[in-house]
């Protein structure tokens, strides 16, 4: 059963995550994968980054971490977001971090294409911040 009203419940979601800590990754996968997600996990931007450019499947959104051992967080967020393909662009970012002060000045968060979720959280804030960044992601492709 796919707990996500909101979103065409026809359709499993795509999600591309990366966290550097193993045990949240599979924890977090668990919870998307209830809520209907097909999930792809890397524990490094390098990872992650190699798998969105080379990937054949389109993701719906991204969760990213801020604190990555090879690169911070907020640096692959403005790769995307100054990306001249505007499906890179335009990608729905859910960051999840234990350190949301942390977070670059120059990230816009407007709940729709770009959302903060604090750890730790509840699985009903991560219900709500993924059905906005879907609705959002459906309205612009």
């Amino acid at each position: 059963m796919q707990i996500i009203s909101s979103y065409d419940l026809n359709r499993v979601f795509r999600v591309l995550v990366v966290d550097d800590n193993a045990e949240f990754r599979t924890v977090l996968t668990k919870q998307l994968e209830k809520m209907g997600g097909c999930v792809e996990s890397a524990g490094e931007a390098s990872s992650f980054l190699s798998k969105f450019t080379t990937s054949i499947f389109d993701y719906d959104f991204c969760i990213i971490d801020l604190q990555l051992p090879d690169l911070y967080g907020d640096k692959i967020i403005s790769w995307l977001r100054e990306s001249e393909d505007y499906k890179v662009r335009s990608m729905p970012i859910l960051i999840v971090t234990g350190f949301p002060t942390e977070l670059a000045t120059d990230i816009r968060l407007d709940g729709l294409t770009t959302a903060l979720l604090s750890k730790p959280y509840e699985y009903s804030d991560l219900k709500e911040k993924v059905s906005r960044l879907l609705k959002g992601h459906k309205r612009i492709h």
